[in-house]
């Protein structure tokens, strides 16, 4: 754990609210380290989380990122510490979560800071400098902001990890569409080829590493619901799969149960094989993957000629790596995510994965087989995500910092709410002459 007050390479600090854990998931920090990382060498990050599990602190310490536990307190409670904290020195705050409601940003603000919030639900009054929201077709007019805020919306601010970015990149120098034969009809996007070795293999244009029938399924973190297996037990059915690769994140409660699962199938299916039987014969092997580091999980990513996944951080990357994608989502937060990518054609959309139909999931999937679905589908993905959003993110941050101590502005009819928040703080009416609340028509 990190001191708050020891910045040793004099940057500004980039102070990151966010938690992560079983209950939450790992969403909201994964896309907060894309954040740091876009940034890295500009700021000096330092996580703030409550009560973080060991795994969600190792995450962070195995990336070179610095962290600070908060104590046991209200969120309603948290400025009052966190102001202490910070103090003075100026510094930009990014806040990730649900529970950072408008009071919370109003009492965040100081002249020497400036606030970010990543926002997808719009439901809030942010009193903020920008807002972040990497989901396909979000929406600017939704958002209740002052005029000043910066809004950085959809793919072009995509929050991922460096190394799915890197995979977009080498995918667009490869080819920026499918490639189209002599007829004009889309070429194989995941035809058999040899597979790039070494330290380029992550990062080599994610056709050249699809030389098997192999299926990528994640639900997130923790998988409260165990969507992973359910999916990957219709899966079985779809012809011509080798591999189905479930993959779990630190917080995942099914792991035991799963690897148990796996080691029956595997040995059911190696028989089978063995014995040449003609019922069993195709049955595709699984394989469990847990905490994969992003150049890892990038990886195993590109390799693989179909995806299921939530609307969430995960389905980004997956299109961040070409994969013909098998979207829906989980809880409503998720939503606006699937809208966009179903909108624009980077996924097939599902709907609601708690009302799983194998009817409907296996015919996705069997359109995404054919060549000319999955390869129109993997281009609007290179069209509408580069791999070149770390730098726009990078921009952002850096003209906020630019900003910091030297923007004044005369009070105008915007800043009413504002103050009177600031006006009714519990601490100042303490300790003014007349204690009572002040009512909004005074």
């Amino acid at each position: 754990m990190t001191n708050p007050l020891i910045n040793k390479n004099r940057k500004i600090r980039l102070y990151i609210r966010t938690d992560a854990n079983q209950a939450l998931g790992m969403g909201h920090l994964v896309r907060c380290m894309a954040l740091a990382q876009s940034v890295e060498g500009l700021f000096t990050p330092l996580f703030l989380l409550k009560d973080p599990p060991a795994s969600v602190t190792q995450m962070l310490e195995e990336a070179g990122f610095e962290w600070h536990a908060l104590p046991p307190m209200p969120v309603s409670q948290e400025p009052e510490h966190l102001n202490e904290l910070m103090g003075r020195r100026m510094a930009l705050l990014v806040a990730d979560g649900y529970l950072f409601d408008t009071a919370w940003w109003v009492n965040m603000q100081h002249p020497n800071r400036r606030l970010i919030a990543i926002d997808d639900e719009y439901k809030l009054m942010l009193p903020v400098d920008a807002v972040i929201n990497h989901a396909p077709g979000a929406k600017p007019h939704l958002y209740k902001v002052p005029a000043h805020t910066r809004l950085a919306l959809g793919p072009a601010f995509a929050l991922l990890r460096p190394a799915f970015l890197q995979l977009a990149q080498g995918w667009g120098k490869t080819s920026a569409a499918p490639e189209t034969g002599a007829k004009g009809t889309p070429e194989p996007p995941h035809q058999p080829v040899s597979q790039p070795q070494g330290r380029n293999a992550a990062t080599a244009a994610p056709q050249l590493l699809r030389s098997k029938q192999e299926v990528f399924i994640s639900f997130g973190g923790s998988d409260a619901h165990n969507h992973s297996q359910q999916v990957a037990q219709i899966l079985m059915d779809l012809p011509g799969i080798q591999v189905l690769h479930l993959v779990a994140g630190a917080t995942n409660p099914h792991l035991e149960a799963w690897h148990e699962w796996a080691a029956e199938h595997n040995r059911q299916a190696r028989q089978a094989k063995q014995q040449q039987s003609q019922q069993n014969a195709q049955l595709p092997l699984i394989q469990i993957h847990q905490n994969l580091s992003a150049q890892n999980m990038a990886r195993l990513m590109a390799r693989c000629s179909l995806a299921v996944a939530p609307a969430s951080g995960t389905a980004m990357e997956l299109c961040a790596c070409r994969v013909p994608l098998i979207c829906g989502y989980t809880a409503t937060n998720q939503t606006g995510i699937f809208e966009g990518l179903s909108s624009l054609g980077m996924a097939a959309p599902y709907g609601n994965f708690d009302h799983l139909d194998p009817q409907r999931l296996l015919a996705l999937a069997t359109t995404l087989q054919e060549y000319s679905a999955a390869a129109q589908q993997m281009a609007n993905q290179a069209h509408h995500l580069s791999g070149h959003t770390g730098r726009r993110l990078g921009k952002l941050l850096q003209s906020l910092a630019r900003e910091l101590g030297l923007q004044v502005h005369r009070a105008t009819e915007e800043d009413l709410m504002l103050y009177f928040v600031w006006a009714n703080d519990p601490a100042l009416r303490a300790n003014s002459i007349n204690q009572q609340a002040i009512s909004l028509e005074n």
